[in-house]
């Protein structure tokens, strides 16, 4: 049981790990790109002003 128990947690285990590293990188990727757009909100204000 305990072979099995430690089968069963490994897959979910994996799982977990690929869900946080999915999550920061979709998290990663919509800073920069909210970055991106902020830096060139700014750069437009600037050249207005």
């Amino acid at each position: 049981m305990k072979v099995a128990a430690g089968f069963d947690d490994v897959p979910t285990l994996s799982q977990a790990v690929l869900l946080v590293v999915v999550v920061a990188a979709v998290f990663g990727l919509g800073i920069q790109a909210f970055g991106q757009s902020a830096s060139k909100k700014t750069l437009l204000h600037r050249v207005t002003l």
